[in-house]
């Protein structure tokens, strides 16, 4: 799975830190049950030396592009549940429902510009998407 002497990385989500992580040992136990390997990794401290187990770490990347590919999967999770409750909540306080919202939206195909109502959008395209996401989409 790893291999001694290669650099991980971990994520500590209490400190908003990604840290790298030594694979510095590897235990391999045989017994009845079965084999069991446990990794232990080498923190990056100047000041000790410290030893831990892999398995303290909640998630392990094998490259700092596994790292930003999930971090921003997660931001952009958090970013749109904060879209959906801020719409939901428009739409309670304020009394709203589809029929209030303007319909139409404008779209410009090779040089002309036309408007199609947004319920006819969503059958056309498939797509359930808000009236302030089309753009994003065109």
């Amino acid at each position: 799975m790893y291999n001694v002497g290669q650099i991980l990385y971990s994520v500590i989500e209490t400190h908003f830190k990604v840290i790298p992580l030594k694979v510095i040992e590897k235990v391999s136990i045989e017994n009845l049950d079965g084999l069991t390997t446990e990794f232990f990794v080498q923190l990056p401290d100047a000041d000790e030396f410290k030893k831990v187990s892999l398995k303290k770490f909640k998630k392990i990347f094998t490259s700092l592009d596994e790292v930003k590919v999930d971090l921003l999967d997660n931001a952009n999770k958090s970013i749109s549940n904060m879209i959906a409750e801020a719409n939901e909540l428009k739409n309670k306080a304020f009394n709203i429902t589809e029929s209030h919202i303007e319909e139409k939206v404008s779209i410009k195909l090779d040089g002309f510009v036309g408007k199609l109502n947004l319920k006819d959008f969503r059958e056309i395209t498939g797509k359930n998407i808000e009236e302030d996401s089309i753009n994003w989409w065109i």
